[in-house]
């Protein structure tokens, strides 16, 4: 599949097309127009040529040469475009009739493996295949939903946070059944679930949810920092933290936090954790933790 880029100036030649870079534009010798290419552009068009943002975008053939092929700029710009053809049923119907591209076959097998479902070698037409895609992903969507509120409703969780173990935390989740969890930002390797962040906003609450692992549709939403001003923070989105919400029964006597993302406030008591190692007389040896039940939690040697 390829990727086409229009570049639309007076100061550039009708209709010309440039397939690949000439050698003045190659960073490597290896070089071709890639995505990141129109980033190498524009550092190089605003004298930013040493900066590269990544490695990708610093070996990305460029096309800034282009606007240099007119000594002046063209005047023959249309004043009015003509109409638009108007779509033809026939037309549409029988793109509908036709075969599977590559593409729509590729995404049905990973729809297929994530739905833990047979691969639909029924489906030949590509009228087909939007309905079957939908089926798949909310059959996904089901599996993942029953599973992330399977750990907090068949058994009670705590949630655990090792500081020893450096700059990111230690995520763990431990459970009455013996399920670990981790989530970091690194792969979990055979951990079962991790925090999760849903939508990433002010407001949404943490979760658990089966870790989908860097290559995952939710990992982005699992991966969290330890901040260096001992906060927890979304790793996306370090904007926010982990906030703790208590809800006041009558006497004002807590019975319930509840862990959501909140905006991360310097002042807020609530947002902020501690590790003063292991407290006189307690079996846990200096680590934070909290959940709906204090008592599932496996003692730390």
């Amino acid at each position: 599949m390829r990727i086409p880029t229009v570049l639309i100036s007076p100061w550039l030649a009708k209709g010309y097309v440039q397939s690949a870079p000439p050698a003045a534009q190659k960073p490597a010798g290896n070089s071709e127009y890639d995505l990141t290419s129109i980033m190498a552009t524009a550092r190089k068009l605003l004298g930013m040529e040493d900066t590269p943002l990544t490695d990708r975008d610093a070996w990305a053939g460029t096309f800034e040469h282009l606007f240099d092929a007119l000594d002046t700029p063209r005047k023959d710009c249309p004043m009015h475009l003509p109409d638009p053809i108007p779509p033809q049923k026939a037309a549409l119907e029988a793109e509908a009739e036709r075969e599977l591209n590559d593409l729509q076959r590729h995404i049905m097998t990973l729809h297929a493996h994530h739905a833990r479902v047979e691969y639909p070698h029924h489906i030949t037409a590509q009228k087909d295949v939007s309905e079957w895609l939908q089926g798949a992903y909310a059959t996904h969507r089901g599996d993942k939903d029953s599973a992330s509120g399977a750990i907090s409703a068949a058994a009670s969780y705590a949630v655990v946070v090792d500081i020893k173990k450096g700059g990111t935390g230690g995520w763990k989740v431990n459970s009455a059944n013996g399920t670990e969890v981790q989530t970091v930002s690194v792969p979990v390797g055979s951990a079962t679930y991790c925090l999760d962040a849903g939508r990433m906003v002010a407001g949404e609450a943490v979760t658990v949810s089966p870790c989908d692992g860097p290559q995952g549709r939710h990992y982005q939403r699992q991966s969290w920092v330890w901040g260096g001003d001992a906060t927890f923070r979304v790793y996306h989105n370090q904007s926010l933290c982990l906030d703790q919400v208590e809800d006041a029964e009558a006497g004002d006597v807590v019975e319930k936090t509840q862990t959501v993302l909140k905006v991360c406030d310097g002042d807020a008591v609530t947002q902020h954790y501690a590790f003063h190692g292991k407290a006189p007389g307690s079996p846990y040896s200096g680590y934070i933790f909290w959940g709906d039940d204090l008592n599932a939690l496996q003692v730390q040697k």
